[in-house]
């Protein structure tokens, strides 16, 4: 019985003594015939408070529905059925429904040493009219992770270690103003040599005539050497 008590009252239900206007109360009535020494007998609607040793029937106030012969319910003002189908519509919009949703990270999947990565987060599907936050972490082994703090849209820019070979590992963390979480994971392993012959921006070499050489790559195809002494 109780939670057809709470379920009503989401629905706007009221109890007997409710102190609004109009339908949303429960009710009370009685049936049989009244006979000297035998008196009707009295009953109660879901909302109506009760005393001691009372019980109610399971009806909602309704006038259009009878118990035993008796009404259950008042015209205008004692007829909970009618204000919680009133209520209905109401009630289904007080939370849309969530639909989950996924998340890709998209960008380069190799870098230059000490060079920067520029990554991006896609998300499809979800619950229309839904925000994320985004929450950007990167690690070295793919288990302990560093959180970017700086980054919380859906772009990120990672810095890439400075041996070449190495992999440095991103994670995104989507989260929707609906509550629903989604995650996706990227790696990007450092090279000094791409597809078409591309070089990266400078490479350090050493030189036994008491200096050392600065090799300089400019995308795709120019290289130079230029050696610096060391005074």
């Amino acid at each position: 019985m109780k939670w057809l008590i709470y379920v009503a009252h989401l629905f706007g239900g009221g109890h007997n003594d409710d102190p609004r206007n109009g339908i949303p109360h429960a009710h009370k009535f009685k049936t049989g015939k009244w006979r000297p020494g035998n008196c009707r007998d009295e009953h109660k609607t879901v909302l109506h408070k009760l005393g001691d040793d009372e019980v109610r029937i399971q009806h909602f106030s309704n006038p259009d529905r009878k118990y035993q012969g008796g009404k259950t319910g008042k015209e205008d003002t004692n007829d909970n059925v009618l204000e919680i189908k009133n209520a209905s519509c109401t009630v289904a919009q007080f939370r849309e429904t969530i639909e989950p949703f996924g998340v890709y990270i998209t960008g380069q999947e190799f870098g230059c040493p000490c060079d920067h990565s520029s990554l991006h987060a896609t998300t499809w599907n979800g619950t229309a009219g839904v925000t994320y936050s985004y929450e950007w972490a990167t690690s070295t082994d793919g288990i302990n992770w560093t959180i970017i703090s700086i980054f919380t849209g859906d772009g990120a820019s990672i810095t890439l270690p400075c041996t070449i070979g190495e992999v440095i590992f991103t994670r995104v963390v989507v989260t929707g103003s609906d509550g629903n979480t989604a995650t996706d994971y990227f790696s990007v392993t450092v090279t000094n040599t791409f597809p078409g012959n591309a070089g990266c921006a400078q490479e350090f070499t050493t030189n036994p005539n008491n200096g050392f050489d600065i090799t300089l790559f400019t995308k795709p195809f120019f290289k130079k050497t230029i050696h610096k002494a060391n005074y």
